[in-house]
């Protein structure tokens, strides 16, 4: 079934995860089928980081929105938070902010959002850019 055809509205984001895995190839062939309109990018489930970049440009260039996870097992590196922003991510997937993993990568974003001046802001629920996936749904 191609879900892009499904009368649910404009403003619903149908996110692919464990069925593109981070995979260019995968996010090629979900784009072909209309699987999809976002996808959550795990830089450590395609193991490199060139290979997550490739699948996020792929996607971008669909007019897919892009959100940007932690996986389990995280630490305290905070660097998902900047390559969220590096990488255009439209959102932010890194869980409640109920242990240390997980608060310092708000902490970090919050950081960003200091020193970033107006071109980032920080949501109350998600983390978006001025041109995000949120205002493109809302529009």
């Amino acid at each position: 079934m191609n879900l892009s055809k499904v009368s649910i509205g404009s403003k619903t984001c149908i996110v692919g995860d464990n069925i593109f895995v981070t995979n260019n190839t995968r996010v090629r062939k979900g784009i072909e089928l209309g699987a999809a309109n976002s996808i959550i990018i795990k830089v450590n489930q395609v193991g490199a980081l060139t290979a997550a970049m490739e699948a996020i440009r792929t996607a971008s260039y669909a007019g897919w929105g892009i959100i940007a996870s932690h996986r389990s097992g995280e630490t305290n590196d905070d660097w998902l938070s900047d390559f969220s922003i590096g990488m255009g991510a439209d959102a932010i997937k890194a869980g409640a902010p109920a242990r240390g993993e997980r608060i310092s990568k708000y902490n970090r974003l919050m950081n960003i959002e200091q020193t970033g001046g107006s071109s980032c802001y920080i949501s109350s629920q998600l983390v978006f850019k001025s041109n995000s996936l949120l205002r493109k749904l809302s529009s």
